[in-house]
């Protein structure tokens, strides 16, 4: 349950801390007070919208901290070890959430941040929220299903999971079957379009980097004379025989000669001739190289005309495959791949198709489970919502829970559509709720509903935000005396216009709002006795000067509640 909320610069509060009751929490005001507020906050809190405009103006970020007691609730627990936290020695456990200008929210879990999917997994076991307009879903049909399966036992949650788990396998077998069996009607087409290309590739015979040498066998071709003619003279003038005296080699050899009988003269005679030594080596072997790039040239491999052909070629090649020889092999593997691919196509379709039909008996098995099931709920469910409207002063009203089976659905949630019908006056047969229900009928059978659901549930606590609409008179007091009794077993914060559910109330909140140093802000003040029967009395219809009847009244209705509490065996405060 939420033991204490702590809200500030959210909306019109500056900042407000409530302390709950365990029972019923009720909160009041005049229209436009802001009541909503407190509901919105604690949304928020458990990882609702975060819009910027809840920011209170003129503030750079809002801020909601929720502290919980969470010692009957071993599963939060088991959640809270995945992100290594844990609550306190008390059994509380600490949210926040914090939402900056920028638009950006912060959640915080005993103080360490959490992403807010931690923070929502954890409040889905603390709170169960009936906002403003949640009793008009009741006018979708669409939703019916959802209540159904809320009433449903733990083995029908499981068939649930069972059917979720069957269709989710289903669907992934299908689109797999689907896209291959569309890659098989243009099969032949595409087949003919990759075998040419493959044939394309593969009789250029491509070599890894044969443009760049390519390119520069090119640019040797188209100067080959200039070439030729360079290094020609430049074994010439190194090594040739024509003129054996004037080349550089005699020259070198000679002067190396020469100093040969000095050599061992001293030192440095000796290293001159050494240097000459190998100047003479250098200078042959760079003739000879000269000499074998010549004969190089001389000899050729592919004409220039050829050399051009083939650039020409890759250049073609390129403007289909990619820019380069690299991108054309890999053009050419992934041809062969999908080549391979639809060469066992017919195989592999068979087996997509066998599981597809292995996994579509297996959706249909559990969807007869789950139709089945609600089938016998049905009947149940429409039992007990009458039951609890007749406690809601709708006493004789028919309900029927009609499960429709369409043995050809492939949903998430099975085989069946389900829609609540109401017959609220005897002798009518039952109708859809959207045709015949009023809103005070809406606003019942969505309490009977959430009356239902937790008997069943382990949350701990509830939020109503003004389920009483369309509400008034003895209904108005079966209502409260529902909520109370509801809150006898969990926590429950109700937002209401109704004198008789405040008078229910185990702890009265006001909400109010009024003008500081020239801004509107909201407070939240709890409630005790004079100040309890003034607000009261102001929803009966105001209090003024000389006339105190409606205080009478508020103090009877009070005492009324009171009494009602402990006769079935009520606490909190006396009033």
């Amino acid at each position: 349950m939420l033991k204490q909320i702590l809200i500030r610069n959210f909306v019109l509060v500056d900042e407000v801390v409530l302390v709950l009751d365990p029972g019923l929490n009720v909160l009041t005001g005049e229209t436009g007070a802001g009541k909503s507020i407190v509901v919105d906050a604690v949304g928020f809190l458990l990882g609702g919208r975060a819009d910027r405009d809840l920011i209170r103006t003129g503030c750079d970020k809002a801020y909601v901290e929720g502290i919980f007691d969470v010692r009957t609730l071993p599963q939060v627990g088991e959640l809270l070890a995945q992100y290594e936290l844990e609550p306190d020695e008390m059994g509380e456990l600490m949210l926040s959430r914090e939402l900056s200008a920028s638009g950006r929210s912060t959640c915080r879990i005993m103080g360490v941040a959490v992403p807010l999917g931690a923070l929502k997994q954890v409040a889905e076991h603390l709170m169960d929220i009936h906002g403003q307009h949640d009793h008009q879903r009741l006018l979708n049909e669409s939703t019916h299903l959802e209540y159904l399966d809320t009433f449903g036992s733990a083995q029908h949650a499981q068939a649930l999971l069972r059917l979720k788990d069957a269709y989710t396998q289903y669907a992934e077998a299908d689109r797999a079957f689907q896209a291959l069996h569309a890659r098989s009607v243009e099969r032949a087409e595409r087949m003919a379009l990759l075998t040419l290309q493959q044939q394309e590739l593969s009789a250029a015979k491509l070599v890894p980097g044969e443009e760049e040498e390519l390119t520069r066998a090119r640019d040797l071709l188209r100067n080959a004379d200039k070439v030729r003619s360079a290094l020609e003279t430049t074994y010439n003038h190194l090594y040739g025989a024509d003129r054996a005296r004037e080349t550089a080699l005699y020259l070198v050899r000679a002067a190396a000669d020469a100093l040969a009988p000095i050599a061992a003269l001293g030192e440095e005679y000796a290293q001159l001739k050494e240097r000459l030594d190998s100047a003479y080596y250098e200078i042959e072997d760079t003739a000879l190289t000269a000499r074998s790039l010549l004969d190089g040239v001389e000899a050729g491999g592919r004409t220039l005309e050829q050399t051009e052909e083939r650039l020409d070629l890759l250049r073609r090649l390129g403007r289909k495959y990619g820019a380069t020889v690299d991108d054309m092999l890999s053009a050419l593997k992934r041809i062969e791949e999908e080549l391979e691919q639809f060469a066992t196509m017919d195989d592999t379709l068979t087996v997509l198709e066998d599981k597809r039909t292995q996994a579509l008996a297996r959706y249909r098995a559990e969807a007869d489970k789950v139709s089945r099931s609600r089938a016998q709920m049905a009947l149940a469910l429409g039992e007990r919502i009458e039951q609890q409207l007749a406690e809601l002063n709708m006493k004789g009203t028919k309900i029927r829970v009609m499960v429709n089976r369409e043995e050809g659905r492939i949903a998430r949630d099975g085989f069946d559509s389900v829609q609540i019908w109401m017959a609220p006056n005897a002798g009518e047969p039952p109708r859809a709720l959207a045709r015949i229900a009023s809103g005070g009928e809406l606003s019942r059978v969505m309490l009977a509903l959430k009356s239902i659901s937790a008997e069943k549930s382990e949350i701990p606590a509830m939020v109503f935000d003004e389920i009483d609409t369309g509400i008034s008179g003895h209904t108005a007091q079966a209502v409260a005396e529902k909520l109370w009794d509801t809150a006898r077993y969990r926590q429950v914060l109700c937002v209401t216009h109704l004198q008789q559910i405040a008078c229910m109330a185990s702890r009265h909140f006001l909400v109010e709002k009024g003008e500081e140093n020239g801004r509107t802000t909201g407070h939240v003040h709890i409630l005790e006795n004079a100040a309890r029967e003034q607000e009261i009395a102001r929803m009966l219809g105001g209090v003024r000067e000389g006339r105190d009847s409606s205080l009478q009244h508020a103090q009877a209705m009070l005492q009324d509640a009171l009494a009602y509490r402990k006769r079935n065996g009520g606490r909190g405060q006396a009033y």
